[in-house]
């Protein structure tokens, strides 16, 4: 694909998006295309070249300021969206509801509140939903929905009702292993999404919260229309990675210190994606106020959603190598030290 123009060293999502439009391997469907976020270059990359792709399906890109704190720059981000409805509108011949929207969102609301509900769990000495258990329940039932599917609310109840009563209980979510208290600051890898459980198992580090869960968390306005598009932007533009890697260093470097007061790691958990240039200007200083906090970094390398490039062996080897050397530790099981995983999916 570095051949159609895009530079080599692009992070690997958004090149294996203009890989597929190169190859034609994308589904050809729908009657129009919207992009949004672009946390970085690439992304933006990508989406050119999927409009260049299918030229004949109409395109519309949401493009939120990226100096997101600064209120003044919010009827910009408004009138962006309403382009958009307007342009779906024209599009497909729907229309669009408020009645329908403000339900969606009283339901978003109210898994937002439930969303916090673990933070609150997960910052005491007792923690209760960890590592990727909190992680893809996130993803896939929090974010993915958005309050759209109203029997989603039935699985937040469950969830939460089992969590409080094993937090109640002061139960550990791994008994006997519970020797060090984490959370994962940068990019995690795609290809090793229970990493984490492999770090509670092999040296009872037990991750609390990912970076890319602390986003937008406020109630969305569900009665003011004009209010509810500027949290409609606020949302967006603080959404995954674009919450941290846009609008300045402060949103990323500060922002790590402020959540380390918070939820009371003795560990971070630092991922280096090799191909993220935003987050690898900042190498230096994250180290340099690590010793100032008094914080533990443990540099993990990874190529997101290429195993290819750093392998789950050499990730878990980054750790063996921190605690045995730096932390005097051993393993609680040695026999999840060293395996070998290159043909797993």
């Amino acid at each position: 694909v570095e051949s159609y123009g895009l530079p080599s060293d692009t992070c690997p999502v958004p090149t294996s998006e203009c890989g597929a439009c190169v190859i034609d391997a994308l589904p050809h469907l729908g009657a129009c295309f919207i992009s949004s976020s672009m946390p970085c270059d690439g992304s933006v990359m990508a989406s050119s070249y999927t409009s260049r792709r299918f030229k004949d399906l109409p395109t519309y890109h949401l493009t939120f300021p990226v100096r997101y704190e600064d209120e003044s720059i919010m009827n910009s981000a408004v009138q962006d969206i309403k382009g958009c409805i307007k342009f779906i509108e024209e599009q497909t011949g729907a229309k669009w509801s408020w009645d329908a929207y403000f339900a969606a969102m009283k339901r978003f609301n109210k898994e937002t509140q439930y969303e916090l509900q673990k933070w609150e769990v997960n910052q005491t000495p007792y923690p209760q939903l960890i590592g990727p258990c909190y992680e893809l329940f996130r993803k896939w039932n929090y974010e993915m929905d958005g309050g759209i599917d109203p029997r989603i609310l039935k699985t937040f109840e469950k969830v939460d009702e089992l969590m409080m009563e094993a937090y109640e209980n002061r139960e550990e979510p791994w008994r006997g292993k519970m020797r060090h208290r984490a959370i994962v600051w940068s990019v995690p890898a795609h290809y090793y999404a229970n990493f984490s459980n492999w770090l509670a198992n092999c040296w009872g580090i037990n991750v609390l919260v990912e970076m890319e869960s602390l986003n937008y968390t406020r109630p969305l306005e569900t009665e003011d229309k004009e209010e509810a598009l500027k949290d409609m932007a606020r949302l967006y533009e603080r959404m995954v990675m674009r919450r941290h890697t846009n609008g300045g260093y402060d949103h990323v470097l500060t922002e790590l210190w402020r959540q380390v007061e918070i939820w009371k790691p003795d560990i971070v958990i630092m991922y280096q994606h090799v191909s993220c240039k935003n987050m690898a200007t900042l190498n230096g200083l994250f180290e340099d106020q690590a010793r100032e906090h008094g914080v533990r970094l443990i540099w993990i390398e990874h190529d997101l959603m290429d195993p290819r490039t750093v392998s789950r062996k050499d990730m878990r080897s980054k750790v063996n190598e921190y605690m045995r050397t730096v932390m005097r530790e051993e393993p609680l099981d040695p026999s999840l030290v060293d395996f070998e995983d290159d043909a797993s999916w």
